[in-house]
């Protein structure tokens, strides 16, 4: 009797220990996320010669505008140039005037407006104009 009980424990021991252990079903976090797939058509690259023409034209781009900069920039030192050409040049009163009298702008304008008084065609128009 004793070996029957002593083998039956350890027949139950046996079974217990190799019984497989159910899986849990409830628990998702372990499944991870799939990305969806990706249906896109494949992008063709453009080829070395289209890359070579874009980069053509983008040089050529780049160099009108630096011949237009450049340009401008000897337009401004042109009239740099000029501008102090021009303040050099400014004749004095004295210089022109052998006497060394100066130019009066009043005495120039009375001397006008006396010649017009004196002038008949201008007193028509005045005289028209009333």
């Amino acid at each position: 009797m004793k070996n029957l009980s002593f083998f039956l424990y350890i027949f139950l021991l046996v079974s217990i220990i190799s019984k497989p252990k159910p899986r849990r079903t409830s628990v998702t976090h372990h499944n991870k996320k799939k990305n969806p797939p990706n249906n896109d058509p494949p992008k063709e690259e453009p080829k070395k010669e289209e890359l070579q023409k874009i980069l053509q034209q983008k040089n050529e781009q780049i160099k009108k505008v630096q011949e237009k900069i450049e340009e401008q920039n000897k337009k401004n030192q042109n009239k740099q140039t000029q501008n102090q050409q021009s303040t050099k040049n400014i004749p004095d009163n004295n210089k022109n005037n052998p006497e060394g009298k100066k130019f009066n702008l009043t005495e120039e304008v009375e001397k006008h407006s006396i010649e017009k008084k004196n002038d008949p065609n201008y007193q028509e128009k005045i005289i028209k104009k009333k």
